[in-house]
């Protein structure tokens, strides 16, 4: 459930002036010019980017280098990853689902999208691009305004989860139950049901606005995560200190475990299970802290932290600072805007 900070408008990162790494291989400015120009030349002769760029050997993923393209190269390169399909242009690259196609292709899809729904209704379940079926939940980000809200009337508005088509009107509802729960229990349930349709909670959180908020006691100073290490963190020093334990002892995986205690016991967890873990440790060590949620470029639903530290909420995204893709950031770097509040500790 990640959503890395590859190729978003905002999430800029500085590399080292005569060494960067990508992938745990170390490349030269030099090398790293040459690549860039390498995939410059690419995308001018075939109007889309490459699949991957070799250095020295190694095949590196399009997507894990261009963030380290030089500022020529980097207006078009961001600007097609965010999906941006106003611009008239053939050679912007839009990567979905590690395939690379032109802004023509996107928005040719968008308008075989448009007129589905107008004909039917509602969303199809997916759009085929270039031979490709693509999940119309991974490529709703890229439909323009009409096809996102459709008709002002809340009935009209079509939202697709597992295959099956809803109604605003019916998530609405749905969220309304989702609070009275809450309201209940202190938790989320583990799943809703829409329209006699039994959906897991963290399938259909994403389209869910205003849920209201979990809130949980002050914590001790004292975690059960963490092996030990992870006692008496306190102010910014204990943010850094917990950094320095994510890099060295968690990864990122998808589906890897979405709980804290999977977390522990595995050492892997996705953006969920990930923000999860780094959120008990910071409760259990006194922070006011909340997991917050929103869309990237990859998913609907990445998830991390937020703490609280001199009144001031500061991001700590966890998943950034594992061995997979931390590259020299801060843990204060994330790759998308809070779209919710999933669940705040005090």
């Amino acid at each position: 459930m990640l959503i890395s900070c590859i190729a978003i408008t905002g999430c800029s990162f500085a590399t080292d002036s005569s060494q960067t790494t990508i992938n745990g291989n170390t490349y030269t400015t030099a090398q790293i010019q040459d690549a860039s120009d390498r995939v410059t030349t690419f995308q001018e002769t075939n109007n889309r980017l490459p699949s991957y760029v070799t250095i020295s050997g190694n095949k590196i993923p399009i997507n894990d280098f261009l963030p380290y393209m030089g500022e020529s190269n980097e207006g078009t390169s961001n600007t097609g990853n965010t999906g941006n399909t106003g611009s008239t242009g053939t050679t912007t690259g839009t990567v979905i689902n590690g395939v690379t196609y032109t802004n023509t292709q996107i928005q040719e899809a968008v308008n075989r999208v448009n007129s589905f729904k107008a004909t039917n209704n509602r969303l199809p379940s997916y759009v085929t691009i270039s031979g490709n079926k693509i999940s119309i939940n991974d490529f709703q980000q890229y439909l323009d305004s009409s096809s996102n809200t459709g008709n002002t009337n809340p009935t009209t508005q079509n939202i697709v989860i597992n295959g099956v088509t809803y109604t605003n009107t019916q998530i609405q509802e749905a969220t309304t139950r989702v609070n009275n729960f809450i309201s209940t229990n202190n938790r989320l349930p583990s799943y809703v049901t829409i329209s006699g349709n039994k959906i897991a909670i963290n399938d259909v959180l994403p389209y869910m606005q205003n849920v209201t908020p979990i809130t949980n006691s002050t914590g001790t100073g004292t975690t059960t995560l963490g092996h030990g290490l992870l006692n008496g963190l306190q102010g910014t020093a204990g943010l850094v200190t917990l950094q320095s334990y994510i890099y060295k002892n968690l990864n990122h995986q998808y589906g890897a475990s979405t709980t804290a205690a999977g977390v522990e016991s595995t050492g892997l967890g996705d953006c969920w299970g990930l923000s999860a873990w780094t959120a008990q440790v910071l409760h259990d060590n006194g922070y006011t802290v909340r997991i917050v949620q929103g869309s990237s470029v990859e998913a609907s639903n990445h998830r991390w932290v937020q703490v609280s530290v001199g009144g001031t909420w500061v991001n700590f995204d966890p998943s950034l600072v594992t061995k997979k893709y931390w590259w020299g950031q801060s843990y204060s770097v994330t790759c998308a805007s809070v779209s919710s509040v999933i669940a705040t500790f005090t």
